[in-house]
């Protein structure tokens, strides 16, 4: 057990116990963000460290095919590159359900000192499924990392889908009228019709009339809908 927790790898010089902090500490950086803009440059500057300095991060719609998939972060104009030309290793990562190297689908074809790309399957169930594109030259590709790189990617992307885009926060901002957000947020707390009205010395019928123009705008039909879309915009806080 010892030696293990000393055990290093071609690309990351880091022992494991480090390594597994450094995930650690990524993972709680995820979870306390509130914008998805700060995601994904926390998992790049966490996969850099085993030699994975390009990335790309797509989601593909249950109807949509790879080449329709959107691009939920990229660092390089290349896009056709990362779905196009590597669509046979995004599947074989769909099929097994973990990481691919590109090395991997054709042997031999990676020269020494050239790219790597590794692709990294990434499943959200409700909204269909992604992928990851790192690439690096000559980066660490044991089991290890893809397994740490791996958690890494998946934690990023869904908590990334779970926050509202920069362009969907700034259109939301101004969805709601006051008194409509205020009535929801105290809704969030679990305050009743008639709590809410005497709080806001309104009736509880004009908080019920508030309460269903937000659904309307929020396009939901139940008032538990309501807070949960008001909460993922980030226009009320639990």
């Amino acid at each position: 057990m010892e030696h293990n927790e000393h055990l290093t790898h071609r690309g990351s010089a880091a022992p494991l116990t480090a390594q597994v902090k450094a995930l650690t500490q990524l993972l709680q950086g995820i979870a306390a963000t509130d914008v998805r803009g700060a995601v994904w440059p926390a998992l790049k500057q966490f996969v850099a460290r085993y030699g994975y300095l390009r990335l790309a991060v797509f989601q593909q719609a249950p109807s949509q095919s790879l080449a329709d998939a959107a691009t939920l972060y990229s660092d390089s104009d290349h896009r056709g590159e990362h779905v196009e030309g590597h669509s046979r290793a995004v599947l074989e990562a769909f099929r097994a359900n973990e990481p691919v190297a590109m090395s991997q689908i054709n042997p031999g074809a990676e020269e020494a000192g050239k790219v790597e790309k590794l692709i990294v399957p990434l499943v959200d169930k409700p909204s269909g499924k992604g992928w990851a594109v790192l690439c690096g030259e000559a980066p660490d590709i044991s089991p290890l990392a893809r397994s740490l790189v791996h958690v890494a990617a998946e934690t990023a992307f869904d908590r990334a889908l779970a926050l509202p885009s920069s362009e969907s926060a700034a259109a939301a901002a101004g969805l709601l009228s006051p008194r409509e957000t205020a009535i929801l947020g105290w809704a969030a707390a679990g305050r009743t019709d008639a709590d809410i009205g005497a709080e806001l010395k309104i009736s509880a019928r004009t908080v019920r009339f508030h309460t269903d123009n937000a659904k309307r705008k929020l396009r939901v039909t139940t008032r538990i809908q309501a807070v949960t879309e008001a909460v993922r915009l980030g226009l009320i806080k639990l």
